[in-house]
């Protein structure tokens, strides 16, 4: 019975002693934590804010002589010209307008002209880069505008008394953010001895 007491004694000790460590360890332990949430706020917002046709001097033309462009949705202008002989030509002006926070670069401007089965009429912008049709790469920042043209006209030298078509204009932005590196960083400084 006393080497059981004994045991048991020596037992109690052990445990009092694992005890007394964990708390002496726990004592000089400290966990920090980094709680954090990140949200964002861009706001993607490139789109049509005006469309209309214009004569050779710039005004815009007689509706029922000419036709008339109209802004149907914020991606999308519908433009109905009408020519009345040949060599008559009006231009069709965008403006794309830039309602978002986020600054949109230019990527792709396509013509597609497979709607027009006459050759006598063209569509054709005027030149990249300058005041008509922006160039691809072209930035467009936040809050900013940019005004598009382009020429359709019935050929001088038709012989046709009639034609049509349609046509098609697209215009590709994508995003202009720029990455922004940031390397995490530590150091140690020692308390002064």
């Amino acid at each position: 019975m006393k080497r059981s007491k004994k045991k048991n004694y020596a037992i109690i000790v052990l445990i009092v002693l694992l005890i007394a460590i964990a708390v002496g360890y726990a004592a000089f332990q400290t966990v920090l934590t980094i709680n954090g949430s990140v949200s964002t706020t861009a706001d993607w917002d490139i789109k049509f804010t005006s469309a209309k046709l214009l004569d050779k001097d710039g005004k815009v033309v007689n509706e029922e002589a000419h036709g008339k462009a109209v802004v149907t949705t914020d991606t999308k202008v519908t433009a109905t010209v009408k020519l009345a002989y040949p060599g008559d030509a009006v231009k069709l002006q965008t403006v794309i307008t830039n309602e978002g926070n986020l600054d949109a670069k230019l990527t792709s401007i396509n013509v597609d002209t497979s709607g027009l089965t006459d050759t006598d009429i063209t569509v054709t912008p005027t030149a990249a880069g300058q005041a008509g049709l922006p160039s691809t790469g072209e930035k467009l920042a936040a809050g900013a505008s940019c005004t598009s043209e382009f020429v359709v006209q019935w050929a001088p030298n038709s012989k046709k008394d009639s034609t049509l078509g349609s046509f098609d204009v697209t215009f590709t932005y994508d995003q202009d953010a720029q990455a922004i590196t940031i390397t995490p960083a530590h150091s140690h400084n020692p308390a002064n001895p």
